[in-house]
């Protein structure tokens, strides 16, 4: 999914986070400017609702109950 978006995996997962309504901030830490341009590419897509979900029941596979 990241790459149909054009982004890595670190900007899908901050995305997703972020679009997460429970969640008013998130806490990301850069070591350089390069990381905080990255960091800032979360901004460049959206994830509509079906990617969302998709990505929910992925992680719902691997999370232990």
């Amino acid at each position: 999914m990241a790459k149909s978006k054009r982004a890595t995996l670190a900007q899908l997962v901050l995305k997703w986070t972020l679009e997460r309504p429970e969640i008013t901030v998130a806490l990301v830490g850069a070591r350089n400017e390069e990381q905080s341009v990255q960091n800032a590419g979360a901004a460049t897509f959206r994830l509509n609702s079906d990617e969302i979900d998709f990505i929910n029941l992925e992680l719902e596979k691997i999370t232990p109950s």
